[in-house]
């Protein structure tokens, strides 16, 4: 299960000044050798404010062994994450009214619960909107039971182009399926289908 919470959340609560304080200095402990003026900009900074957060949830239950996640069919069988999302006010308060889940409204497309779902076999070739324009690669994702891996680039405009690419035993490659996002998704896209090809290794 997946909680995402957006809009203000506080910052100096006792979660934040312990867990979230100590991962952020250990990223500024690391880039400090590379980046000084990143270094010098954080040493400046006088409030944090929280605008989203995401925590997956598994439990554990009274005479189970195993640690236990939520799940919902959304694809005839297919298991996907739940995914719980809530927005706060300025001040930090829960606004119960936007509560919502995708408890039958799934958070894949049809082509990523075909890779949840393992269903392998030839799929059609598409052409690239982006033939001659130089993409910035940033992360690939591999599904090999479907012979596929999904690659996340950027265009020149920063927007995020996301291409699955069908290989086969001689490695030739094909692409498959392309699309294209506004630049501030980036992170999400990427956690997207990272969730998704953990969940199906």
């Amino acid at each position: 299960m997946k909680i995402e919470i957006t809009g203000h959340i506080n910052a100096v609560d006792e979660f934040a000044r312990t867990v979230l304080d100590d991962a952020l200095g250990l990223w500024v402990d690391k880039i400090a050798a590379d980046n000084p003026d990143m270094k010098e900009m954080l040493d400046k900074v006088v409030d944090v404010d929280i605008t989203e957060l995401t925590a997956v949830l598994r439990f554990k239950l009274e005479g189970i062994e195993d640690w236990q996640q939520i799940t919902t069919d959304n694809h005839e069988g297919i298991a996907e994450l739940l995914t719980v999302k809530v927005e706060t006010d300025e001040k930090g308060n829960l606004l119960t009214d936007t509560v919502t889940d995708n408890d039958g409204d799934s958070d894949f497309n049809e082509f990523e619960a075909l890779i949840a779902a393992g269903v392998t076999g030839k799929r059609k070739p598409v052409a690239t909107m982006y033939d001659g324009v130089e993409l910035q690669w940033q992360e690939e994702y591999h599904f090999d039971a479907q012979n596929l891996e999904i690659d996340i680039l950027t265009d020149p405009e920063g927007q995020v182009v996301v291409q699955a690419v069908e290989f086969n035993e001689q490695c030739d490659v094909t692409l498959v399926a392309e699309a294209v996002f506004p630049a501030d998704e980036l992170e999400k896209i990427k956690q997207h289908y990272a969730e998704l090809e953990e969940a199906t290794v």
